[in-house]
């Protein structure tokens, strides 16, 4: 499996159809970046254990000789929503 590990995201290559993403579950703080802001349909905190998770999936798998393409958030969610606009 090809992991490509930027300084915010993760990605892992696959061999079957099938992509898994998690963007709220990094625990990274941003130096010298402003918090988001809370207010109506905003969500500042992170979704519980959900990079683990997708971590576990990956393993799993793998052991069937199956390897889902993977996009998993490094950031806190505080600092950026990975699927919202700016």
């Amino acid at each position: 499996m090809s992991t490509l590990v930027t300084k915010y995201i993760k990605h892992n290559s696959g061999n079957i159809p099938l992509l898994i993403t998690s963007g709220h579950g990094g625990e990274m703080k941003l130096q010298n970046v402003m918090r988001r802001k809370n207010g109506p349909n905003v969500c500042l905190s992170n979704d519980t254990n959900t990079n683990i998770i997708v971590d576990k999936v990956i393993d799993c798998m793998q052991k069937m000789n199956m390897r889902p393409y993977t996009i998993q958030g490094l950031l806190d969610r505080k600092y950026c929503d990975l699927n919202r606009h700016i």
